[in-house]
């Protein structure tokens, strides 16, 4: 584990706003996507906070993980999952 100082941290911060102001990351609000989460979660019997994602990726078509249970489920629902190892 690599442990980083303010000054990092503060400069990594400023890079993820720069993302979000240009739009390369869209933030969207996880209540759009709790109905359908919830469904996810009690179908595959996992936590409210892993199916979000998946919901997510329903609407956008991709989901980038390193969680394998999380991307085996998504793969069955029929979404394109990157697993990162």
């Amino acid at each position: 584990m690599e442990v980083i100082d303010e000054a990092k941290t503060i400069e990594l911060y400023q890079a993820l706003l720069k993302l979000i102001d240009t739009g390369v990351i869209i933030l969207e609000p996880e209540v759009s996507y709790v109905r359908e989460a919830l469904r996810i979660a009690l179908e595959h019997e996992i936590t409210l906070y892993d199916s979000l994602y998946i919901a997510q990726a329903q609407k956008h078509g991709e989901l980038l993980t390193s969680d394998r249970g999380q991307a085996e489920i998504a793969n069955k629902i029929g979404i394109k999952v990157y697993l990162i190892e």
